[in-house]
């Protein structure tokens, strides 16, 4: 927890707070007394929940006081990537959102989110050195989003 303070006094646009921090609240808004803007991500590893589930744990985010929710789920098939994108649609009509699927077959879901009313996404700075799995780079990012016609 203290690492997320020093980022907020060091000037840290986003702090990113897991769900599961200890007095999370008090944490919250610490950071945002400080200064900067607060995320709070939940991690699925091993699956991507149903759509009742997934609306649970943004209900679950947003109450907690933070800026941003963020939802970050194991794509394990094709059909996690479509319903985490439709999830997106649908709950950025609600307030701001950050939700994608991790791993190789999430890697779609990291590019399209945004296209989908997501707030960001996250890329890391080199594909070499990429932070979570499926996650590619900053560079390669915007090249795909060239070849799409977004700039």
């Amino acid at each position: 927890m203290e690492n997320l303070i020093v980022a907020a006094e060091e000037g840290f646009d986003y702090v990113d707070v897991e769900i599961g921090t200890r007095d999370l609240r008090h944490v919250i808004n610490k950071i945002h007394r400080i200064g900067a803007k607060t995320i709070v991500s939940h991690h699925d590893f091993q699956k991507t929940p149903t759509n009742a589930q997934l609306d649970t744990i943004l209900r679950l985010c947003r109450a907690s006081g933070a800026d941003i929710p963020k939802i970050v789920t194991a794509a394990r098939k094709l059909e996690d990537n479509l319903r985490l994108l439709a999830f997106t649609q649908k709950a950025s009509k609600d307030g701001s959102v950050i939700c994608f699927g991790m791993g190789r077959i999430g890697t779609i879901t990291r590019v399209l989110s945004p296209v989908y009313g997501a707030t960001f996404t996250f890329a890391s700075l080199d594909d070499e050195a990429p932070v979570a799995p499926g996650q590619i780079s900053v560079q390669r990012m915007r090249r795909i989003y060239n070849e799409m016609g977004y700039s």
